[in-house]
């Protein structure tokens, strides 16, 4: 198995692993602690190999690790004396799921010795401390007879809720005593065809799809009230471990992006990292989280969280360049809190709506604020007590967008959009001359006009800019789409993009720049016609008239029957999908604000 290790742009660190001068990966998940203390965060076994010199793996060494950490001690990452340098880069695949009855099941490797079956995979493919493990894969089912291997844990840490204070939870509290410490009650009414959940202050915005069908389906409900009643029933039987039967809190068709090895002659992917996965589809989600009452006790902390009336708040300023993570100690009630961030989780195909309401909630003067030392080291379990000098660790995972380019991204928050503001928007489609206006999937385009052969005063810069693909004299294409909202049409126009390759300016250090493959850069536009009779002839004016611009598109604003602007394409870090703020952007030019 040849190696190639993947360095770090920032380092992390795990106070259970210091003093460990052996180069240590991560390599397979055990069962969990079934016996804790109900205040201290849920442990389990991790097992790592020793990297030699010479890239080749060596004996065997087991540690019990805080649940909480799982998602920095990603499987592959590489460990030194309590620090992570580096990650083993793994196979990339996306694979096409069912996670209804019947599109997975649960396999291990001690149940198939048992029944005198073949094992999930071979020793010789990837080997495991014990050849008869107990920890239980889901063994998803794929298309040529072919399947899925992802550890329980690994899908616990990655699948269930953005936030490692969710796995914690789950795995700590029986649901009557988990739930409050997920969702706080509300009373208000809803809007139609909404699930409203109001986040505690512990839970992150990316929490709410899985805490929302926790609260209002009850098959995800049982599947995360399982997690605790697992533990529990291995505790009552006198086991020292429990091995989790973690399963896919939602059915349907899902996409899931992994990271690992084919074994078994090819047949089967062992996938060991989860980078991402589809959200489920559903009534769309009001979020709510509140924000204190007027005064000193309220408002909002220096990075903008929301303040919890009976928690510390202060947030640290200057966040160490390494936090020293435990989890044998509790954070103190009155220590400032740091977010750890855990690799990111990349949402696939079309995100879950999610709307967003902040309320304000009433303080009074036994708030507690956090005025000590800053802590040397951080917790991500309860709360207790003071003067330990443990803060509180948020660990969460950063969420990215899935992106098809500018045009898909572009075409699909619209109709994100739409589906989020009903009561702005009527309809988004698309439009071209042989179609005329359409709602369909996959929007088509208006080709740019080449230039004829014959014409000599044409550079052959702005001959070939006609073209997406110059050498098959494949014409480029405007996407031209139609939104209906607060009761006028308003028109947004984006060209088609090509894919060029370029090396990042930054690095971390001694680490190849592999190159970027990254689209050409042009702003949008937006308009408005004062007469709707106008669109085909202005659109063909704007095909032949942005070629020579090579789709500068602000030097021809001035040819528009009616009112136009261009746009920019800048993203933003709440957007609930790519391109959700370029298209915000776009129709505020045309005053439809949302």
């Amino acid at each position: 198995m040849s190696l190639r290790i993947l360095k770090l742009a920032s380092a992390r660190e795990c106070a259970d692993l210091k003093g460990v001068k052996d180069r240590l990966v991560v390599w397979w998940y055990g069962g969990l602690k079934t016996q804790h203390r109900i205040d201290v965060v849920p442990r389990c076994v991790v097992f790592f190999r020793e990297l030699r010199e010479d890239g080749t793996f060596g004996s065997f060494q087991q540690k019990t690790i805080g649940v909480t950490h799982l998602g920095l001690l990603r499987l592959g990452s590489i460990w030194q004396d309590g620090r992570c340098e580096g990650l083993i880069k793994l196979d990339a695949q996306t694979f096409d799921v069912s996670l209804d009855d019947g599109g997975w099941t649960f396999v291990s490797p001690a149940e198939t010795a048992a029944a005198g079956q073949l094992a999930p995979f071979s020793q010789d493919d990837y080997q495991l401390r014990y050849e008869r493990d107990r920890n239980r894969l889901l063994d998803f089912h794929l298309e040529g007879d072919r399947n899925l291997l992802i550890p329980c844990l690994e899908f616990f840490t990655r699948f269930y809720g953005r936030s490692a204070e969710v796995r914690r939870v789950l795995a700590t509290y029986p649901w009557e005593q988990a739930l409050p410490r997920l969702i706080k009650p509300r009373e208000e009414t809803a809007p139609p065809n909404t699930w409203p959940v109001r986040l505690t202050r512990r839970m992150h915005n990316a929490d709410v799809v899985l805490l929302a069908h926790a609260l209002y389906d009850e098959y995800t409900r049982k599947c995360c009230a399982s997690i605790y009643a697992q533990c529990a029933h291995a505790f009552n039987s006198k086991e020292n471990y429990a091995f989790l039967k973690v399963r896919p809190w939602f059915r349907g068709a899902a996409k899931l992006k992994v990271e690992g090895y084919w074994v078994n002659e090819s047949r089967t992917f062992l996938g060991l990292r989860i980078g991402g996965g589809s959200d489920p589809k559903g009534e769309r989600i009001l979020r709510e989280r509140d924000k204190n009452g007027a005064g000193d006790d309220g408002g909002e902390d220096a990075k903008g969280q929301d303040l919890d009336p009976a928690r510390a708040v202060r947030v640290l300023r200057r966040l160490p360049d390494i936090v020293d993570l435990t989890d044998t100690e509790e954070p103190d009630n009155d220590a400032p809190s740091v977010d750890v961030y855990e690799d990111a989780f990349e949402v696939l195909g079309e995100p879950r709506v999610v709307l967003d309401r902040h309320r304000r909630a009433r303080t009074d003067s036994t708030t507690t604020r956090a005025d000590g030392p800053d802590p040397a080291k951080f917790s991500t379990g309860e709360g207790h007590g003071s003067g330990k000098g443990v803060g509180y660790a948020s660990v969460h995972a950063r969420v990215e967008l899935e992106s098809e380019g500018i045009l898909r991204d572009m075409w699909k928050a619209l109709r994100y959009l739409a589906k989020k503001h009903t009561e702005v928007i009527r309809s988004v489609e698309w439009f071209t001359f042989e179609d005329g206006f359409q709602a369909r999937d996959e929007p088509r385009l208006i080709a740019l006009p080449a230039y004829s052969t014959q014409d000599e005063t044409i550079s052959a810069e702005v001959r070939n800019w006609v073209y997406h693909n110059v050498v098959g004299k494949v014409p480029r294409g405007l996407l031209i789409v139609r939104v209906i909202a607060s009761g006028k049409p308003v028109y947004i126009v984006e060209i088609q993009r090509r894919v060029r390759s370029e090396k990042p300016k930054k690095a971390p250090a001694k680490q190849k720049k592999e190159e970027l493959y990254l689209e050409e850069r042009f702003k949008g536009l937006v308009f408005t016609l004062d007469d709707q009779a106008d669109l085909v002839p202005w659109l063909n004016q704007l095909a032949s008239a942005v070629r020579p611009t090579r789709g500068v598109v602000q030097k021809i604003t001035g040819l528009c029957p009616g009112k136009i602007e261009t746009f920019k394409h800048s993203p933003a870090s709440d957007e609930g999908c790519a391109c959700e703020a370029a298209a915000k952007n776009a129709l505020g030019k045309a005053e439809v604000f949302l």
